[in-house]
């Protein structure tokens, strides 16, 4: 069989045994689409069946190429990564003694159940949001960040687009762990704040227009075209039904109000063929396709591409994240299982996930990969050339069967070495 009739058998057994209403998957090396498929549905009370061009929310997927963008202003403002002083001038809310709550850190429940804070010490950076050590968290795999909200807390809900629900204390000092969290949104209203532009602008100006993706194929926004051959996104039981859940983050076609914003950690919708063109972007070590120059200098590119926890003796712990809401999340234990689990999973700054070593399915040393809240998942192998993204619509996250079927889908690929190598 060829990789794509493997891969459609895959996706037609997975949507059989109910891992999702409806699955699309996508292979591609450096110049070209190597195989796609797509099984099932995309809304499970109106049966619309599912393509490779439906749109998707691609939730935290969004994350590489949000970074992506703030290194391309980065590089071009000549702005200081390492420095707390020039992160302050664009995002003051992260001033030490600045009275934000990010200026602090969690402590203790005292007898009411109310978290206590401290003010903290380290000045966060530009690379601690970035590689996730700024000791931020999100509500779904936190406690106190959860009690920090309403109705709980003084902070207004996430799901408001208020600037002011992302400020929140923090864990740990700077840089002393990793932990998945909010400072992915601080990253957006950076990137708002250093270039001036809206979120949405920023992104075609830096990332689309020069990758050729049509903006009605990957957005912040869902136009009406997108709505047509949109998938709505489900919740799934334990006894694997699925109904249509239909919530959605706050869109804005135009820039919002000021004190407003875009949900930078999880903003796009689109199809993952669109997606797969900025993957094969990075396979490209930056270059829009084979030949053409590349959007980001060497220097900013081994920034983007190296493990950022390694030189501060971190690893990704284990579990990679604790699910704190089980109805938006379960526990994802580890990432990527590696031949060597000594070795440990690292991070980088395009807020994705590094393998250290082979993993047992066979990505080189060196892979990206991460995923979206939906239950979808992407690798870019750079060494070997290739990449992948398996996508679903349904919560809650870290789905076993959908991760089942995304190592699958690499162990095929890599099986099938000959129809992509170059």
């Amino acid at each position: 069989m060829t990789l794509e009739a493997q891969l459609q058998s895959l996706l037609e057994d997975g949507v059989a045994a109910k891992a999702a209403p409806g699955l699309i998957a996508v292979v591609f090396n450096r110049d070209k689409i190597i195989a796609k498929a797509a099984v099932g549905v995309r809304n499970v009370d109106t049966q619309a069946p599912i393509d490779t061009s439906t749109i998707v929310w691609q939730a935290s997927m969004s994350k590489a190429v949000v970074s992506f963008a703030v290194l391309r202003a980065v590089e071009e403002k000549g702005f200081d990564i390492d420095s707390h002083d020039e992160l302050v001038k664009i995002l003051p809310e992260f001033k030490i003694g600045g009275g934000h709550p990010l200026s602090k850190l969690f402590t203790e429940k005292d007898g009411e159940g109310k978290w206590g804070t401290k003010e903290a010490k380290k000045g966060v950076t530009l690379r601690h949001l970035l590689s996730h050590t700024s000791g931020l968290a999100y509500d779904f795999n936190d406690e106190a960040t959860t009690a920090t909200h309403e109705p709980l807390g003084p902070t207004p809900s996430n799901l408001t687009g208020l600037a002011a629900s992302v400020d929140l204390p923090r864990h740990f000092e700077a840089g002393e762990g990793w932990m998945y969290g909010h400072g992915a949104a601080w990253v957006g209203i950076f990137l708002e704040r250093l270039t001036g532009s809206y979120l949405r602008v920023a992104l075609q100006d830096l990332v689309f227009t020069p990758l050729g993706i049509p903006p009605h194929t990957l957005d912040v926004f869902i136009s009406p075209e997108m709505r047509e051959n949109f998938a709505v996104l489900h919740t799934k039981s334990a006894d694997k039904e699925c109904k249509v859940l239909g919530v959605e983050l706050p869109q804005r076609e135009f820039k919002p109000p000021e004190g407003v914003h875009v949900h930078a950690d999880s903003p796009l919708y689109g199809s993952i063929l669109s997606f797969a063109k900025f993957a094969q972007c990075l396979l490209n070590k930056s270059c829009p396709h084979p030949g053409a120059p590349p959007l980001l200098n060497a220097a900013s590119w081994n920034l983007a591409t190296s493990d950022a926890l390694a030189p501060l003796g971190l690893s990704l712990p284990h579990p990679v994240v604790a699910a704190y809401d089980k109805f938006i999340a379960n526990d994802m234990v580890v990432f990527s299982k590696g031949g060597d689990e000594s070795v440990g999973e690292g991070w980088t700054l395009l807020q994705t996930a590094y393998n250290r070593c082979k993993s047992v399915t066979g990505r080189t040393c060196g892979t990206l990969s991460w995923s979206g809240l939906a239950n979808s998942y992407f690798f870019v192998d750079v060494d070997a050339g290739v990449g992948g993204v398996i996508a679903a619509s349904f919560l809650p996250w870290a789905d076993k069967d959908v991760y089942d079927l995304r190592d699958g889908m690499e162990k095929i690929i890599y099986e099938h070495r000959k129809e992509w190598e170059n």
